[in-house]
């Protein structure tokens, strides 16, 4: 698959892109430790709230489809 932000040009150059669409699933560290503030679910649950799932598939130029329950 091409890069997502390389679509675009790709598509003006004639070129037939087919991509199949896959969940942006966030990955890393929930916890971060005892003393992390991200340790407190509250934390996480408004740094859930705060991402606009709907921009980056926007970004990924509709390769992704958003996720929930990240």
């Amino acid at each position: 698959m091409p890069p997502p932000d390389g679509i675009p040009s790709l598509k003006q150059a004639g070129f037939v892109i087919s991509t199949g669409s896959y969940p942006h699933v966030c990955r890393g560290s929930t916890t971060g430790g005892q003393n992390s503030p991200v340790a407190d679910v509250r934390v996480r649950q408004a740094l859930n709230y705060c991402i606009d799932r709907g921009a980056i598939v926007s970004l990924l130029n509709g390769t992704a489809e958003p996720s929930v329950g990240c």
